[in-house]
């Protein structure tokens, strides 16, 4: 039996180390949560991640830099290697999180196909470079990504990559309406790993740049 949510229980069902942020979501961090919004305006900060132009709803920033990770063949024959410059997608999860009615799937899913058409159309008008070859993100809420195009592909567990899971959910429970319950939701450590999801600038305007106009 499925046991409602509470302040008391949801540490606990989410795992024990996570109690001492109990009471955190929807914004308001508790415990050694409270350090997630300061950590993460400092990474937005350091990668100079910037707003969409023309963006419909705010829900995705961007930054340009050099590709650093492992080599990358996407489905349409689009290679990435380190050093190529790639845009990746970060997602403004406090306007994620300001929507009082919360979103549902197939809304959100909506809205981040017009973020989409927004970037296809700043590519369109110069505002981004040409030589970008790929939108990359990294993230643990993956599931309806290819339903928008993208590619996913897991990150590898290493040291790097647990802690880089450890803070994602951590972003997962001071930004969800459930907060630390979201969590608790099936198993933590199978289902709430990171991936990358990618998709060339050619899938993009292929399949964006239309709606776009």
């Amino acid at each position: 039996m499925i046991q409602p949510s509470s302040k008391h229980n949801q540490g606990r069902r989410a795992g024990w180390g996570w109690r001492l942020a109990r009471g955190t979501g929807r914004g308001a961090a508790r415990g050694f949560l409270r350090f997630w919004p300061l950590w993460e305006r400092f990474t937005l900060w350091l990668w100079h991640v910037q707003p969409v132009p023309g963006s419909p709803h705010g829900l995705f920033q961007v930054s340009i830099h050099p590709y650093k990770g492992r080599p990358m063949i996407l489905p349409d024959g689009t290679s990435v290697a380190a050093g190529d410059p790639i845009m990746e997608l970060h997602f403004a999860n406090r306007v994620l999180s300001a929507r009082k009615e919360g979103w549902r799937p197939a809304t959100l899913l909506m809205a981040l196909g017009e973020e989409l058409a927004a970037i296809a159309d700043g590519y369109r008008k110069g505002f981004y470079p040409s030589s970008v070859r790929a939108l990359y993100g990294v993230t643990i809420l993956a599931r309806g990504a290819p339903r928008l195009g993208f590619t996913l592909r897991p990150r590898p567990l290493n040291l790097h990559g647990r802690l880089e899971r450890f803070f994602l959910r951590g972003l997962l429970a001071l930004y969800s309406a459930d907060g630390l319950a979201r969590l608790a939701h099936g198993s933590a450590s199978r289902d709430l790993n990171p991936q990358e999801v990618w998709m060339s600038v050619e899938t993009l305007l292929a399949r964006y740049a239309a709606s776009s106009e």
